[in-house]
C-alpha cells in the first residue's frame, strides 16, 4: 500500500482483432484511512461521478469525510471534499439533474461529533452544479433515533428530489419531496402492510407515476418477498406487484423503453443436499411484472451477491452490464473473493462473464456503463487477514469488446474468463465459463495431458477421484490459442 496517493495505470493493448482492452485501473490507496467508494453514476459530459467516504482508521469517532469523485472519459480524476467541521457526513446516494440547472443531488446522513450522544442523526440534502460547486444544502432532523438506515434518492420529472428512507431498524418508510431550489415541499409516512425496505426507484408506467422497489411490502401469506409499488406524484400508492420469487436484496432496477424493467439482485436457491446458495441474477419484466427473460450467474460453490449500490446499468439496452461480488463474506470477510462483471444482450443472453481479483477481499459497489459502450467497475479491495477498515478503493474500466484479456506486466490485476472450483478441491472438479466451443485440458506437473474435453455450457463437472493429491495445471484452448490457464490443487 502507498500512503495518501491516487495511483493510476493506463493500459492499452491488443492481442488480436477481438481482444478486450482495459482502458484504465485506478486505485485510491491510503495507509491511515478507510476508503469506501459508494454509489457512482454516469454523469454529465461523459463523466462517471460518485461519492467516496474516507475516515481515519484509528479514529475512535470515525468522522467520515465525503468526497465527490469524478472520472472523465479518459480516466483523469478530480475530486472535492464536502466535509464539515466537527460533523460526520456520509452521503451514499447521488442522482443526476438535467434541464436548465443541471448538476447532481446528493443525499445522506450525519451527526455532530461534538455531542456525547451520537444518536442524534440528521438527514442531509445537497445540490451541486456540473462543476461540483455546492448550490444549496438542507438538513432535516427526525424525532427519533436515525441510524443504520436504507435510503434512495430519485430526480422526479418536474426536477424536484424524491428521497425515500427507512429510519433505524424499522421497515416503515418516509418519502420526502424537495424542490429544485431546496425547499421542503412535503413528506409522507408509510407503515402497516405497505412498509418495507426501499431498494430503488424508477419512473412508472405513466407521466408523474413512480415505481418503488422494496423488500417486505405487502408480503404474501407473511413470507418476506420483494415488491414493486406504484405511486403518483403525491406519493399515494396506486397498486403493487410481487417481484420474482426468491429474489433478494441488494437489488437495483432500470426502466427500459416502454414499460419494461430490468432487475439485478440476488436469487436464493435451496438445494436438497447442500446449504442454500445465493446467485447474482438478472430479470427483464414487462409492465404487469411477468418475467420475459432471466439469467442466473456465478458458479454454485459459494455465496454471490449483487453490487451494493448499483448493480445494473446500460446506455444501449442491447448491451447491459451487471455485476457483484463472488464469494461474498460481508464486511468481516477473511478469504479472497472475486468481482463478477457480465455483459448481456437485450434478451439477457450472456455475451461474457469475467472474474476480477481472487487474491484479496473484494467488494463491488457500483457498475456504470459508459457512453463508449464500456463499463466502469467500482468497489473496495482489502488484504485478506487485515482489519475490516483497512480498505482501498478501485476503479477499473473495460472497453466494449468481448474477447479474451491479457494483463500486462505492470499490472497486478487478475482477470479470468473461467474459474475452477473448489480450489483446493477433492474428487469433483467444476468449471464455470461463458466461453463456447473451447477445450479444457488438465495436466500434471510434467506437462502430461490427463484429460481433454470440449466445453459448450457455462458449468461443467468432472470426476477426478482417480487423481492423487497434488498440484495440477489447466488450460482453456480455442483451437491452438490458450485463452485461460492456472493451477488447481487436489487436497485429498
Amino acid at each position: 500500500m502507498k500512503n495518501c496517493i491516487l495511483l493510476t495505470l493506463f493500459v492499452f493493448f491488443s492481442l488480436y482483432s477481438f481482444s478486450q482492452n482495459i482502458d484504465y485501473e485506478i486505485y485510491y490507496e491510503n495507509d491511515s484511512c478507510d476508503i469506501g467508494p459508494d454509489k457512482f453514476i454516469r454523469g454529465h459530459n461523459e463523466s462517471v461521478i460518485g461519492i467516496v467516504s474516507k475516515a481515519p482508521i484509528y479514529d475512535s469517532v470515525r468522522m467520515y469525510k465525503p468526497i465527490l469523485f469524478t472520472l472523465d472519459r479518459m480516466g483523469d480524476t478530480s475530486s472535492i471534499c464536502l466535509s464539515k467541521q466537527d460533523t460526520a457526513v456520509m452521503y451514499s446516494d447521488i442522482t443526476l439533474v438535467e434541464g436548465t440547472q443541471p448538476g447532481y443531488y446528493l443525499a445522506g446522513m450525519g451527526y455532530d461529533v461534538s455531542k456525547k450522544d451520537k444518536s442524534d442523526w440528521f438527514t442531509i440534502f445537497t445540490k451541486v452544479d456540473t462543476n461540483n460547486n455546492v448550490l444549496w444544502e438542507r438538513i432535516f432532523v427526525f424525532d427519533f433515533t436515525y441510524y443504520a438506515c436504507t435510503y434512495k434518492a430519485f430526480t422526479m420529472q418536474d426536477g424536484s428530489l424524491m428521497f425515500c428512507c427507512n429510519p433505524g431498524v424499522f421497515t416503515d418508510f418516509f418519502i420526502f419531496k424537495i424542490s429544485s431550489t431546496g425547499d421542503s415541499l412535503w413528506y409522507k409516512y408509510f407503515n402497516g402492510d405497505e412498509s418495507g425496505r426501499i431498494w430503488d426507484i424508477t419512473n412508472g408506467p405513466q407521466a408523474n407515476h413512480y415505481w418503488l422497489y422494496s423488500e417486505g411490502s405487502f408480503n404474501p401469506s407473511g413470507a418476506v418477498s420483494c415488491t414493486r409499488l406504484t405511486l403518483d406524484s403525491s406519493f399515494t400508492i396506486l397498486g403493487h406487484i410481487n417481484l420474482p420469487e426468491w429474489f433478494r436484496p441488494p437489488f437495483n432496477a432500470m426502466k427500459c423503453d416502454g414499460n419494461e424493467v430490468l432487475l439485478c439482485g440476488t436469487t436464493e436457491i435451496s438445494h436438497p443436499v447442500i446449504d442454500t446458495r445465493y446467485y447474482i441474477s438478472g430479470y427483464k419484466l414487462e409492465e404487469l411484472g411477468n418475467i420475459q427473460n432471466q439469467v442466473v450467474l456465478t458458479n454454485p460453490d459459494t455465496v454471490s451477491r449483487a453490487a451494493e449500490y448499483s448493480s445494473i446499468n446500460f446506455v444501449d439496452p442491447s448491451a447491459i452490464y451487471i455485476g457483484g461480488t463472488h464469494n461474498f463474506q460481508g464486511f468481516w470477510g477473511q478469504n479472497p473473493s472475486w468481482i463478477l462483471a457480465s455483459k448481456l444482450d437485450d434478451t439477457l443472453g450472456l455475451t461474457y462473464e469475467k472474474y476480477i481479483g481472487g487474491d484479496e477481499v473484494y467488494t463491488l459497489n457500483s457498475v456504470v456503463a459508459t457512453n463508449d459502450g464500456g463499463v466502469v467497475l467500482i468497489g473496495t479491495k482489502r488484504v485478506f487477514g487485515s482489519e475490516p477498515y483497512f480498505r482501498n478503493g478501485f476503479f477499473i474500466k473495460l472497453d466494449s469488446t468481448s474477447g479474451p484479456v491479457s494483463i500486462p506486466e505492470e499490472s497486478n490485476l487478475q482477470l479470468k474468463q473461467a474459474l475452477l472450483y473448489p480450489n483446493p478441491g477433492g474428487d469433483k472438479l467444476h468449471l464455470r465459463t461463458a466461453l463456447k466451443n473451447v477445450s479444457f485440458r488438465l495436466f500434471d506437473q510434467n506437462g502430461q495431458v490427463l484429460f481433454s474435453t470440449k466445453i459448450n455450457q457455462k458449468t461443467s463437472s468432472f470426476n477426478v477421484s482417480q487423481l492423487p493429491a497434488a498440484t495440477y495445471l489447466w488450460q482453456i484452448i480455442d483451437e491452438t490459442l490458450v485463452i485461460e490457464s492456472g493451477k488447481w490443487v487436489k487436497s485429498k
